[in-house]
């Protein structure tokens, strides 16, 4: 974590800015950033419920509700992303681009692990498809996980160009 600039950042500690508009979206890009720092606790702990042996109905439905709210922070960083990206010059619109599209495909990573455990959550009974799944959920958390890692290295360098 330690990598990226702004995880570092305090809020007090912050110089303004004589811009309007990135004194507004600064404090967006802050509040989100420490988010996704609390996610990577939370995707270590789906990941060690996925490791386990056996997988149970509560768990599959405690997974979905704590990646819902990874899925609202992705996107409201792109809907963030994407108005600052509208009201910036032509070069800076093109400096949130990025982070736009790692938002989107970070979305589209929970979007899939989603799918995979209900699909889990119904299959299983079946003891063989329970297992084939298991490691598509995993498989999907490890990309959500390297989907999370692009989407904050993207955010540091939105924060540091603006």
């Amino acid at each position: 974590m330690n990598a990226y600039t702004i995880f570092n950042v305090k809020h007090g500690n912050r110089s303004r800015s004589p811009d309007r508009r990135q004194e507004i979206s600064q404090p967006l890009y802050l509040i989100y950033a420490t988010q996704l720092v609390e996610f990577r606790d939370v995707i270590e702990t789906i990941k060690e419920i996925l490791f386990q042996e056996q997988i149970w109905p509560d768990q599959c439905d405690y997974i979905l509700y704590k990646i819902r709210s990874l899925q609202k922070a992705a996107n409201n960083i792109a809907m963030l992303a994407n108005s600052t990206k509208k009201r910036s010059s032509k070069s800076s619109a093109y400096n949130h681009y990025p982070i736009l599209v790692n938002a989107h495909y970070f979305c589209d990573q929970i979007d899939m692990l989603t799918s995979f455990i209900r699909e889990y959550k119904e299959i299983l009974e079946n003891r063989s498809a329970r297992r084939s799944k298991q490691r598509l959920m995993v498989n999907s958390l490890h990309s959500l996980d390297s989907s999370l890692h692009d989407l904050m290295k993207e955010l540091d360098k939105t924060m540091q160009n603006s």
